[in-house]
């Protein structure tokens, strides 16, 4: 299986006007989650195992983050959720000890990665902003390859990965500025002018 929107939970996500203040509560966060895991479970091999308290300092170490970030929402809010959704990856694939135990992380990246462009795709369709466009090519092989072993190195690039895998152009020099991002910039000269 490999990672991509699970498009009828992104529909029933977005379909609750306070989603974009939910996907922020603990209590959401763990249950959607939980969801992804279970669609990407299907297979009968397939049992991931939730370490609970990793997943908990994940998420709150993102979603302090993006409080720090929410001044640039007002900016652009399309490119601010995928900078924020980024960040998301950044931390899931960066905890220790793993979110999902005993799966190695090629094979946790899936669900992970899949959770996040649910999400990703859901607050985008909660703002009536236009659904996301996966590129296929950066969900499967040498691309897929490059993005696991880039992000075992340095877990910032999953910014910029998020960002190929859904079309935009990645700001590779500088992934977790979100002042860098090409429609950060735009906007901000936009603002200035």
């Amino acid at each position: 299986m490999t990672a991509s929107i699970l498009d009828q939970l992104a529909a029933d996500w977005a379909g609750d006007v306070n989603l974009h203040t939910k996907a922020q509560s603990w209590s959401w966060f763990r249950q959607a989650f939980g969801q992804v895991l279970q669609r990407h479970a299907a297979a009968p091999s397939s049992s991931e195992t939730v370490d609970e308290e990793s997943l908990a300092k994940a998420f709150f170490s993102w979603a302090e983050s993006v409080e720090l970030y929410t001044p640039y929402e007002v900016l652009d809010g399309a490119d601010f959720r995928h900078f924020v959704l980024g960040l998301l990856l950044q931390k899931l694939l960066e905890a220790r000890p793993p979110v999902l135990r005993d799966t190695p992380a090629a094979s946790a990246a899936v669900p992970i990665t899949s959770f996040v462009l649910t999400l990703l795709q859901a607050l985008h369709t909660n703002a009536g902003t236009a659904a996301l466009q996966l590129d296929d090519a950066a969900l499967t092989g040498p691309r897929w390859d490059s993005f696991l072993e880039n992000v075992a190195e340095d877990a910032s690039n999953a910014i910029c990965f998020l960002d190929q895998m859904t079309g935009l152009q990645p700001a590779w020099q500088s992934c977790s500025l979100i002042e860098h991002r090409p429609a950060m910039q735009k906007a901000l000269a936009s603002r200035a002018s």
